[in-house]
């Protein structure tokens, strides 16, 4: 938790150029390509079943599909953001490459992530419009974001047995600790991390009920850190939506695309709170750098 409020508030200075983010990206899918190496030589499966039972998704080595996916979008990310300053080729060549990537990963969340990345960095097109159109345009899509939100959440996410099951470990715990004011306000670090044989998950469903996972970011938040951690997160979303305000619109775009898949991750997996998934800790990077490119009028897009 220290590492991660570091690496959100004070890694600003962190990236001197956006070029710099190239090689985080580079690590990424070089190490990527390790463990797809030694997978192969170790004779290690590279799929994962996923968890409905719809198919496999492409591993590349690592843990799971969802891993793999949201690592590949990161670096996406990341060069689709040089590819939009510089009209680099190679960047280009790597935007494709990393889209082909992400596909064979059969990664709801990751494709998920690529849609709200991408739709919120089309509304840069908006700027070239007539304010009252611009604003017109922009109510419209808000208006089908919350319809096609509402019945996503409808029609899909109440009726998929594996998102229920993330939201019925979050139900869990909150019942498990509904009379204790002292756990619910500072967490239960001790409860879920008691026994160093026994894993997190293991841990944490052995006491709130096996009928559930951790996998949501507000459970793995409440657990961790309670309530006081839970408004540290919020201060850190509310400090970058308002230092989003002091940038050009070009920027502001960018900016708000990465905040909100970011945002949107939290709704579906725990990487937000999590070191051993390196998604969460990449856009935390891209966020910090941002906002003190912004600051300190360094560059801009």
């Amino acid at each position: 938790m220290v590492i991660i409020a570091a690496v959100s508030l004070l890694a600003e200075n962190y990236f001197l150029t956006f070029d710099d983010m190239r090689y985080m990206a580079y690590g990424v899918l070089l190490g990527i390509s390790f463990a797809f190496f030694l997978a192969l030589l170790g004779h290690v499966s590279l799929t994962t079943l996923a968890e409905n039972g719809t198919g496999f998704g492409f591993n590349g080595g690592l843990q799971h599909k969802n891993y793999y996916g949201s690592y590949v979008v990161s670096c996406f990310i990341v060069f689709y953001l040089l590819y939009k300053k510089e009209k680099n080729n190679k960047d280009k060549h790597f935007l494709f490459l990393t889209l082909c990537l992400i596909l064979p990963s059969n990664s709801r969340a990751s494709y998920i992530f690529l849609i709200v990345f991408i739709f919120v960095c089309c509304v840069n097109k908006l700027k070239k419009f007539d304010w009252r159109l611009s604003f017109l345009i922009i109510s419209v899509f808000a208006f089908a974001v919350i319809s096609f939100a509402s019945f996503f959440y409808t029609s899909y996410a109440l009726k998929s047995g594996s998102y229920l099951y993330r939201v019925q470990g979050l139900i869990n715990y909150l019942n498990y600790y509904s009379n204790d004011s002292f756990h619910i306000l500072f967490g239960s670090s001790e409860m879920a991390f008691r026994d160093p044989t026994i894993d997190y998950a293991t841990a944490v469903r052995s006491v709130i009920g096996w009928n559930g996972t951790v996998e949501l970011s507000i459970l793995s938040i409440l657990i961790k850190n309670g309530i006081i951690g839970l408004c540290g997160y919020l201060l850190i979303y509310i400090r970058w939506l308002l230092i989003s305000l002091k940038s050009d619109f070009t920027i502001r775009n960018y900016y708000l695309a990465v905040y909100s898949t970011l945002l949107v991750s939290a709704f579906v997996e725990n990487y937000i709170t999590n070191m051993h998934v390196l998604f969460g800790l990449m856009l935390y990077l891209i966020l910090s750098c941002f906002s003190g490119f912004i600051d300190d009028r360094k560059e801009s897009l």
